[in-house]
């Protein structure tokens, strides 16, 4: 059995977000393309006897063992069934070919849903996603938070390449605690937002992501969220629209830190407010510290 070491990294050598649930017990499995000898009759355990879909992974995959999805090539006409329903507890399914923020161009790491469908299901709590590109169908996301009570998620260094949304959190998933987006690029291939956090739950933490020209709010938050925070991203707009940046409309959202983010609307800075933020919120209200409109730093449009 080969070795791993418990982090995953960026190029460079800094670690990316915490530390992958890798513990005592958990074991590895790969996934890869017949050509390179994979089937999903193999057992997983090496990348000489790989598995075809991330879905036989999981099949082997044991819940709280911390196992770990390794996926060394990917093909998306080998799935077996969309949405990948991600149904193992403290699962970790990493893309060996992706890093930065651009696996496009590894066609190994490209996740493509057949129809319109979601790419990816979160249906339990403590996984981790990184390194893929996500491309969903016209009305879905590239991964969904669609089931009560999950918790705990990072989703790290990939790309959003097209659907309805890049992430969904939506109201069935109440409460969805603790999800961290980090170091993702979210592209103008969306329908409408990158982000979409239609839930109650709190200490969310989006930062270091980039959206680029995302037709409608990169980042909106509907739900009564309290007590996360979005942090250092980068906003290049579709529009010259109030709140196209970050929304936050929950009418009880609030105790949460808005600060760092950049925005603006082509070379001149924009004639609106890229921030909005309507909550209201019965705890006292948001914070927003030091966020930007081209080079200028503002408070949020309120209404």
């Amino acid at each position: 059995m080969p070795h791993f070491a418990d982090a995953v990294y960026e190029y460079g050598g800094a670690p990316v977000g915490t530390r992958l649930p890798i513990g005592v017990g958990g074991r590895h499995f790969f996934v890869s393309v017949a050509a390179y000898g994979a089937s999903d009759g193999n057992d997983g355990l090496t990348p000489e006897t790989a598995v075809l879909s991330i879905y036989m992974a999981l099949s082997k995959c044991v819940s709280g063992r911390r196992d770990v999805i390794r996926v060394l090539n990917y093909a998306s006409a080998n799935e077996v069934a969309w949405p990948i329903a991600v149904d193992k507890v403290g699962v970790s399914i990493i893309a060996e070919q992706g890093g930065g923020l651009q696996p496009r161009y590894t066609n190994g790491s490209i996740i493509d849903s057949t129809g319109n469908t979601d790419c990816m299901h979160m249906d339990v709590s403590h996984v981790r996603v990184q390194g893929f590109e996500f491309r969903a169908g016209t009305s879905c996301a590239g991964i969904k938070f669609d089931t009560s009570g999950v918790s705990r998620h990072g989703i790290f260094n990939c790309v959003f390449q097209s659907g309805k949304y890049g992430v969904w959190a939506s109201a069935n998933s109440m409460p969805s605690v603790g999800l961290h987006v980090k170091g993702c690029y979210f592209e103008e291939s969306l329908v409408t937002n990158g982000i979409l956090y239609h839930t109650d739950g709190p200490f969310f933490r989006f930062e270091d992501n980039v959206f680029l020209a995302v037709p409608a709010q990169a980042i909106l938050v509907t739900g009564n969220a309290v007590a996360g925070a979005i942090l250092n991203n980068y906003f290049g707009l579709y529009a010259d629209t109030k709140g196209y940046a970050i929304t936050i409309s929950g009418i009880n959202a609030y105790r949460s830190v808005i600060a760092g983010n950049q925005a603006n609307y082509r070379a001149a800075s924009m004639s609106t407010n890229p921030y909005l933020d309507t909550s209201g919120g019965a705890g006292g209200g948001n914070a927003w510290c030091n966020n930007y409109k081209a080079i200028t730093a503002i408070l949020p449009a309120t209404s």
